[in-house]
């Protein structure tokens, strides 16, 4: 919805307001601080928020892969007919801009979907005692780490077959891609969908 208003011209202060969002990924806040900021203000800290918040936050690289996208790929000119119509801006987005941008949402959607399936870190920052909510990258992790620790500091004093080799961890691999792949075909269509297929039903 940041991105929507960003892709109009004529709006007020825009190369401002373009020129702060693209600062902010110029620089990270730091691990400290944010680690404060969601510990302190939004207390994330032992929760499975801790899991799904910090990807909910805007993220200044999908506005504007989405600005980008408003403006190059749809025509003026069907806006402009909207409006003659007497089409509102909530019209005109819900009606035409959002029907039109299935590719780009799904392409976000589908980089989101992998940035959560893959991530661990916010498990090791804001899970310390709540291991049960963990997700599966943290497991995989864990039972790496494990496995090595057995490796090396238990040598002799336990039978061979108890530590995963490496073709248990390589289809605990497999497991944790598989998901992603079955997921992929449904967001496949999307992406081969012309511009010009929304442009008609819009």
């Amino acid at each position: 919805l940041f991105a929507y208003p960003l892709s109009h011209k004529d709006l007020p202060g825009r190369g401002a307001i373009s020129f702060f969002l693209f600062f902010t990924m110029l620089f990270n806040g730091g691990l400290v601080p944010t680690y404060m900021v969601y510990t302190n203000l939004i207390h994330v800290k032992d929760t499975l928020a801790g899991m799904i918040v910090p990807y909910l936050l805007m993220n200044a690289f999908f506005v504007i892969i989405m600005r980008t996208y408003f403006t190059s790929s749809i025509p003026g000119e069907v806006l402009e007919a909207a409006r003659i119509d007497g089409a509102n801006e909530v019209q005109s987005l819900l009606r035409i801009v959002l029907p039109m941008s299935k590719p780009i949402i799904a392409t976000i959607a589908l980089m989101t979907l992998i940035a959560y399936w893959n991530n661990w870190t916010n498990g090791v920052y804001f899970l310390t005692t709540r291991t049960d909510l963990y997700g599966i990258q943290n497991y995989l992790n864990d039972v790496m780490n494990k496995a090595a620790f057995l490796q090396s500091h238990m040598t002799g004093m336990i039978s061979a077959k108890v530590v995963p080799n490496i073709s248990v961890r390589m289809a605990i691999a497999v497991i944790a891609v598989l998901p992603l792949m079955v997921a992929y075909p449904f967001f496949q269509k999307y992406f081969v969908k012309g511009i010009t297929l929304g442009s008609v039903k819009g």
